[in-house]
């Protein structure tokens, strides 16, 4: 379930991990979530209501792929239900290892994050969840390698596997479908919640990672939390990673962590700019819900902060993210001169602007540089910073560039 960490990743689980008691913070400027906006019922009535909206050939045409590919992937996961339950009733002891021939798998390649590719089938053991004696295995169907699609173009990409759980119930190997996804995957046990141990399905290890929660019942397993449900708080990051920390007589905390996406300033995926966020929750009435998140204070969560606040017009906020003896100069020190000051010089800073970072060419040589286009004006700014403690403005040039 994990990637490979950063130190400042590091550095902010340690510090989270020593504040689990504590409420969400909110006032440390979260970069926005853009998960599970819900729409007023008259937004819902006036722009959803599909018979309200007149429907153009594209749009049908659209249905029509859909739809098609609704049925495909229905079709899809019915093919591998019918070839995990053919194999597993072929086999008539708890054998794990004649379970994997069964399936025609090599039992020492697990559906992990260690597989560099998930266009694999593979076989892994979890443990005895329920203490029977017999462990559970999970099983992970690549599409690629056992269901050819001729007409995938013109559908889409298909989801890349099924997996399943496979319990022995003293009988027969019973089979239940967890889930069905593309990318990287990671499976794991989680004790402290159940009886018996739950199981953890983290997808898109490759990208964000999205955790699944299900609990192992009477040899089956049944879903219980879904971080992609619409109900869900769960705020994923990229490049990132899903832990579990045990606590005395509660349910493990779940940390998430992995580079921010601020929003009002967008950083490369590829680059090296932005910062890293670690987000602890705790599960509560059946659902993980976020406590506390801690940000990395760098220059560029300092940069977001500022843009953030200039944006929502709180000059309290941004003024205590400055040095105002060498930002503002010869003007008043107060929030009500920082303003003034934004107001005249950079109005841009007040509206719905989106900046991105810019790093390489046209950065001149400032690490922090970032830009604006406004159709035919492209401005880069170029942010200096105090050394001293948590990094504060001191300056910020603005430049036009043809």
């Amino acid at each position: 379930l994990k990637t490979r960490r950063s130190n400042s990743e590091i550095a902010l689980i340690t510090v989270i991990l020593a504040s689990l008691v504590l409420p969400c913070d909110a006032a440390g400027g979260a970069p926005a979530q853009k998960k599970n906006v819900q729409k007023s019922p008259a937004l819902q009535k006036t722009f959803d209501d599909s018979d309200d909206l007149p429907s153009t050939p594209e749009d049908v045409e659209e249905k029509k792929l859909d739809a098609a590919r609704a049925a495909l992937v229905a079709k899809m996961r019915a093919a591998a239900t019918s070839e995990v339950e053919s194999a597993a009733k072929s086999v008539t002891s708890p054998d794990t290892a004649a379970l994997a021939r069964a399936l025609r798998v090599d039992l020492d390649k697990a559906p992990g994050p260690d597989l560099e590719t998930a266009a694999q089938s593979a076989i892994r053991v979890l443990g005895d969840l329920d203490g029977d004696g017999t462990p559970e295995a999970v099983f992970r169907w690549s599409r690629v390698e056992r269901y050819k699609v001729g007409n995938s173009e013109t559908l889409g990409e298909l989801p890349g596997w099924v997996i399943f759980l496979l319990s022995w119930d003293g009988v027969h190997w019973r089979v239940t479908e967890l889930t069905t996804g593309d990318g990287l995957s990671g499976v794991e046990t989680l004790a402290g919640i159940w009886p018996t141990e739950g199981i953890v399905v983290v997808e898109g290890l490759s990208n964000i990672p999205f955790p699944a929660i299900f609990r192992f019942q009477d040899h089956s397993a049944s879903i219980a939390w879904d971080s992609r449900d619409e109900k869900s708080r769960y705020q994923g990051y990229a490049q990132g990673a899903v832990e579990f920390e045990e606590r005395d007589g509660v349910p493990p905390a779940m940390i998430v962590s992995g580079r921010a996406d601020p929003g009002v300033i967008r950083f490369s995926p590829n680059g090296q700019r932005g910062f890293e966020a670690a987000t602890v929750y705790f599960w509560e009435d059946g659902a993980y819900v976020p406590k506390k998140t801690e940000f990395e204070e760098n220059e560029d969560y300092a940069l977001y902060r500022f843009i953030a606040a200039l944006h929502l017009r709180d000059f309290k906020t941004a003024f205590s993210l400055i040095e105002p003896v060498d930002f503002l100069k010869d003007r008043g020190k107060t929030p009500v001169e920082l303003r003034k000051f934004v107001e005249e010089t950079w109005p841009e800073f007040v509206g719905n602007s989106i900046f991105d970072a810019v790093e390489g060419e046209g950065d001149g040589n400032n690490p922090f540089a970032f830009g604006l286009d406004q159709g035919a004006v492209h401005y880069v700014y170029f942010p200096s910073f105090s050394r001293a403690g948590k990094p504060l403005l001191t300056g910020l040039e603005r430049h036009q560039v043809e």
